[in-house]
C-alpha cells in the first residue's frame, strides 16, 4: 500500500502513458522519475493504448471502446474514473452521455472500474467472473482525511490467494475509505518503488509465471507519484 497524504503540496499524482506501445510500470516509473508507481486502467493487448476514458492534461488520449469484445473489454470497467488537479484528487462517476462529453473541470481523468465504495458505503457488484474468481488487484480509496490509498494485492500463484472484487472493497472499507475505485489487475497488477532493492518491484507480478519481482506485464499506462 502507498499512502499519499494529499495535503502535502510536495508531492502530486501523474498519468503516464504510451498510446502505442506498452511500457512495464518500472520503465514508467524511472522514465519520469517517479517516487512510486502502479499499473493503471485497462488497455488493449494487442495494439496498446487505453480501452477506457483516459486524458492527461485536458488532451484526450483514449476514448472508451465499447465496441471489443469482453476479452478487452466489459461495461463496468469504464463507469468511474480518478480525476486530478494538482493536489486535488476525486473519484467521480461516468456523465449519463459519456466521459468525452463530461462536464467535470479537471485536466486529468482515468476511467476503471468497478466502483468499490461509493459514499461510505460498498457497491455491490453483478456476479460475473471478473468479479467472483480471486486475482491480483490494484485499486485507490479516498479517505476523509485527504489520504489517497493506493494498494495492490498479489495473486494468480500458489503463494498468493488475490482477492475478488467484494473481497477488495471490504478492505478499502476497513481502511476507512469513503469511496474506492478498482483498476487493471491479475498479470497487470505491478507496485515499483524508487529505490528499493533489485528492480525496484515490490510486489509480484506473475507474466514470468514465477513467484518473484521479475514478472512484469507491459501495460498501457501507470499512475505516478511525484515529487512536485
Amino acid at each position: 500500500m502507498l499512502n499519499l497524504n494529499l495535503s502535502d503540496t510536495t508531492l502530486t499524482v501523474k498519468i503516464a502513458y504510451n498510446d502505442s506501445l506498452l511500457e512495464t510500470v518500472s520503465d514508467f516509473g524511472e522514465a519520469n522519475h517517479a517516487i512510486a508507481a502502479v499499473n493503471g486502467n485497462f488497455f488493449n493487448t494487442h495494439i496498446g493504448g487505453s480501452v477506457c476514458f483516459l486524458k492527461v492534461g485536458s488532451r484526450i488520449v483514449n476514448r472508451t471502446h465499447d465496441e471489443l469484445d469482453g476479452t478487452l473489454y466489459l461495461p463496468w470497467l469504464d463507469t468511474a474514473a480518478m480525476a486530478i488537479d494538482r493536489n486535488h484528487i476525486a473519484i467521480i462517476t461516468r456523465p449519463g452521455a459519456g466521459w468525452a462529453h463530461n462536464h467535470y473541470d479537471f485536466p486529468t481523468i482515468i476511467s476503471a472500474g468497478p466502483l468499490l465504495i461509493w459514499n461510505k458505503k460498498i457497491v455491490q457488484q453483478r456476479a460475473h467472473r471478473f468479479n467472483d474468481t480471486r486475482y491480483s488487484r490494484t485499486g485507490i480509496g479516498l479517505r476523509k482525511d485527504h489520504h489517497l490509498l493506493i494498494i495492490t494485492v498479489d495473486g494468480n500463484a500458489k503463494e498468493s490467494a488475490g482477492v475478488t472484487i467484494p473481497e477488495f472493497a471490504k478492505l478499502f472499507k476497513a481502511l476507512k475509505c469513503v469511496s474506492a475505485l478498482n483498476f487493471d489487475g491479475g498479470g497487470s497488477t505491478t507496485m515499483w518503488v524508487s529505490g528499493e532493492p533489485g528492480n525496484g518491484v515490490v510486489s509480484h507480478p506473475t507474466d514470468n509465471k514465477k513467484y518473484d519481482h521479475f514478472g512484469e506485464r507491459k501495460v498501457g499506462n501507470a499512475i505516478l507519484i511525484m515529487k512536485r
